[in-house]
């Protein structure tokens, strides 16, 4: 592998990450699009990328959300707390 196809590979794992993300908070993302001038190799290796990190970002929303209403929850109990002692 030549050092521009290696640093090719890390430009689209860098692409893949961000555009997970971007799917993650909502966003539309068009694979078709941003594969169109890619190899065959090229768009086997991103879109087994971005899947992967669409999962992890996925994982790392619903942890989010459960962290927030985790806290949410206490915020709630605290303030009902301070009601009855009042």
């Amino acid at each position: 592998m030549g050092e521009a196809e290696l640093m090719a590979l890390k430009n689209f794992d860098f692409l893949a990450r961000s555009f997970a993300r971007m799917r993650a908070q909502g966003h539309k993302v068009d694979v078709a699009a941003i594969t169109g001038n890619m190899t065959d190799a090229q768009r086997a290796w991103f879109c087994e990328r971005f899947q992967r990190y669409c999962e992890q970002a996925q994982c790392a929303r619903e942890q989010e959300k459960k962290l927030a209403a985790q806290q949410n929850s206490k915020v709630q109990g605290s303030s009902e707390l301070e009601e009855e002692s009042a």
